[in-house]
C-alpha cells in the first residue's frame, strides 16, 4: 500500500556534520517521489527566470564594454602575446614586459594565431571565467541550500566588482575561475575517499592559476588552510589533497627565471615614495569595501544584498545554522584571502592591489547565501534580491559607458595635422598608441625625462623604459633630443595622472596654448622659448 512516508531524519552532510535535509514533505500517492509544493514550484521558477535575466544582462554589459579600447595593462598583455614565438613571449616577460608568468599570454597568443585579433574575442576568456566563478558559487550553495538561495549566490557574483575584471584581457578572472573550480573539487562528501582524479584536478587547476599570476600561490595556501580546518575537524589526513597542494606550490619553480627578474623590477617601483600599490590599511579596507559592496562601474546592488543577508541572519537568530554544512569556515577563509595577500605584500613584495584578491567575492556570495538561508522566508527573500541584481544589471546595460582612455584616444585622433604629438604620461602613451590609427600613431612620441628622482611614482615611466628595450621601434626617446629636433609640437596632458615631462617643460619656460580639451585632458601647442628667455635647466644639461 502506498502511503505517506515518514519525514526524513537529519542526515550526515558533506562535511560529516548533521544537516537538515531541506527536502519537502513527500505527498501521498507519489510513489515515494519528493515533489515541491505548488507555491514552491512558482518560487523556483521565479528565481530561475530572474537569474536568467541577470545572466543575459551580464553578458550584454560585458560584451558591450569589451568593445572599448584596451587600458594600459591590457595593452601590455596583448603586446606581449603578439611577440613572434613562445620563446619571444618568455624573453619579453623576463625583460619586464609584464609582471606575471607566461600561461595567460600563451593563451592570448593562441587566440591571435587563430586570426582573432579583436578586443571582444581577447576579453572573452575573462567573461567566461567570471561566469565559471558564478556557477561555482551556485553549485557550492546548491549542495546545501534551496534553488533560489543558490541562484542568489550566482547572481551576486555577476552583479558586483567581478564585472570589472570580466571585461579585461588580463589573467585575474582566469585565476579566480581556477580557484573556484578547485574549491568545487575539494568540497566533496566527507565520507567519500579522495580519488586520484579529483586530487589531480585540484593540482592542475591551482598550477594553472599559478602559471597565470604569481600571487595565485597564495590561493593554494588558502585552500591549504581550508584542508587544515577539515583535518582538525575530522582528525584524519587526506594525503591526496595534501600532495595536490604541494604539487601546485612546486609548479612555481617553473617560472623562477621570470620571477627573479620581475622581483628586481618590482623593487625599483615599490621604492618610490608614493607607489600606487603600497600595502596600507586604508587600501586593505577599500579592497574589502569593493569586494563586498561593489565598485563604481555598477550600481551598489551587492551592498544591498549583503545588508539584506545580514539582516535575515540576525532576524533568524540561531535558526538554520546547521544547514550550512561546514560552509562557514570555507567562506570565511576565502574572505580572508585579502588579509593573507596583504600580509605577504607587507613582508615580501611591497605590492597589494584589489585585483589580486577578487576571489573574495566568491566567499562573500557564500556568506550571503548562508545568511539568507537561515531565515524561514529564505526563498522569497532570495527572489527579491535576485530581482534587485537583475534590475541593476539591466539598468547598466541600458546606459552608455565612456572610459577616460577613450577621451584620450579621441583627442589624439582629432589633433591638428602637421605636428608631432608628445607626452610624458606613460599610462596614456600605451593606451593612445594602441588605440589610434596608423597615421596618428606615426606622430606620437614619449618623452623620457633626464631625471626621474623627483617623480613620486615613476612606475609607468619604468614600464615605458622596459618596453623601449623590448621593442626599439616604439617612439620612445630622451626628451632633450626630441626638443632639439622639434621647436613646435603638440603635448598631451592629463590632470589626473602625474607627468614629469609637462612639469619640466613649464620649468624650462616653454610656452603652451590649449588646442583641444576634454574632461581634464588637453592637447597644447608648445613652442620653444625665445632666445632672450633663460632656460632654468640649461646649466644642468
Amino acid at each position: 500500500m502506498i502511503g505517506v512516508l515518514p519525514l526524513q531524519p537529519d542526515r550526515p552532510g558533506r562535511s560529516g556534520l548533521p544537516v537538515r535535509s531541506g527536502v519537502p514533505a513527500i505527498r501521498a500517492g507519489t510513489g515515494g517521489a519528493a515533489l515541491p509544493e505548488p507555491g514552491q514550484r512558482w518560487i523556483d521558477r521565479a528565481a530561475l527566470g530572474l537569474t536568467a535575466a541577470a545572466c543575459l544582462a551580464y553578458l550584454w554589459v560585458a560584451l558591450a564594454a569589451s568593445r572599448k579600447p584596451y587600458w594600459m595593462d591590457e595593452v601590455l598583455a596583448v603586446w606581449t602575446a603578439r611577440r613572434g614565438s613562445v620563446a619571444a613571449v618568455w624573453e619579453a616577460l623576463r625583460q619586464g614586459a609584464e609582471f606575471s608568468p607566461p600561461l595567460y599570454h600563451v593563451l592570448l597568443r593562441a587566440i591571435l594565431a587563430a586570426g582573432f585579433d579583436d578586443p571582444v574575442i581577447l576579453r572573452l576568456p575573462s567573461i567566461l571565467a567570471i561566469a565559471v566563478v558564478a556557477l561555482a558559487a551556485f553549485v557550492l550553495a546548491r549542495r546545501r541550500f534551496t534553488l533560489p538561495v543558490a541562484c542568489l549566490a550566482l547572481v551576486f557574483c555577476l552583479s558586483g566588482p567581478l564585472v570589472t575584471y570580466a571585461i579585461q584581457a588580463r589573467p585575474y578572472a582566469g585565476v579566480a575561475a581556477c580557484f573556484a573550480l578547485a574549491c568545487l573539487l575539494w568540497d566533496g562528501p566527507a565520507a567519500r575517499p579522495v580519488s586520484g582524479r579529483r586530487a589531480l584536478g585540484i593540482a592542475l587547476l591551482l598550477a594553472l592559476a599559478v602559471g597565470m599570476h604569481f600571487y595565485a600561490i597564495l590561493l593554494a595556501a588558502a585552500l591549504g588552510l581550508m584542508e587544515l580546518v577539515w583535518m582538525l575537524r575530522h582528525r584524519r589526513i587526506r594525503w591526496p589533497i595534501v600532495l595536490a597542494l604541494l604539487a601546485a606550490a612546486a609548479s612555481l619553480l617553473l617560472w623562477l627565471p621570470i620571477m627573479r627578474a620581475v622581483s628586481a623590477y618590482n623593487h625599483g617601483d615599490t621604492a618610490a615614495p608614493d607607489y600606487y600599490a603600497r600595502p596600507t590599511i586604508e587600501r586593505l579596507v577599500a579592497t574589502y569595501v569593493e569586494m563586498a559592496g561593489g565598485d563604481d562601474l555598477l550600481p551598489p546592488a551587492p551592498l544591498v544584498i549583503l545588508l539584506a543577508a545580514i539582516g535575515a541572519r540576525l532576524l533568524a537568530g540561531r535558526r538554520g545554522g546547521a544547514r550550512a554544512d561546514g560552509l562557514g569556515p570555507v567562506a570565511g577563509i576565502i574572505c580572508a584571502v585579502p588579509l593573507l595577500v596583504f600580509a605577504f605584500a607587507a613582508v615580501v613584495t611591497g605590492t597589494f592591489n584589489a585585483r589580486y584578491v577578487i576571489v573574495t567575492v566568491l566567499g562573500v556570495s557564500l556568506l550571503v547565501a548562508q545568511g539568507v538561508a537561515a531565515h524561514r522566508r529564505s526563498d522569497v527573500i532570495a527572489c527579491a534580491l535576485i530581482g534587485v541584481s537583475a534590475a541593476a544589471l539591466l539598468w547598466t546595460a541600458g546606459r552608455p559607458w565612456t572610459f577616460r582612455r577613450e577621451a584620450a584616444i579621441d583627442l589624439a585622433t582629432r589633433a591638428p595635422a602637421g605636428l608631432p604629438i608628445a607626452t610624458g604620461n606613460g599610462l596614456r602613451f600605451f593606451e593612445i598608441y594602441d588605440g589610434v590609427d596608423r597615421a596618428t600613431r606615426s606622430r606620437l612620441a614619449f618623452l623620457q625625462v633626464p631625471d626621474l628622482s623627483r617623480s613620486p611614482d615613476p612606475t609607468n615611466d619604468h614600464q615605458v623604459a622596459r618596453w623601449a628595450r623590448i621593442d626599439p621601434a616604439l617612439p620612445i626617446g630622451p626628451m632633450d633630443a626630441f626638443l632639439a629636433a622639434h621647436p613646435e609640437f603638440l603635448l598631451y596632458t592629463d590632470t589626473t595622472v602625474p607627468d614629469q615631462a609637462a612639469d619640466l617643460l613649464r620649468e624650462r619656460g616653454y610656452a603652451a596654448a590649449p588646442v583641444l580639451a576634454r574632461a581634464g585632458m588637453s592637447l597644447q601647442l608648445v613652442r620653444r622659448p625665445t632666445a632672450g628667455r633663460p632656460d632654468p635647466d640649461a646649466s644642468r644639461r
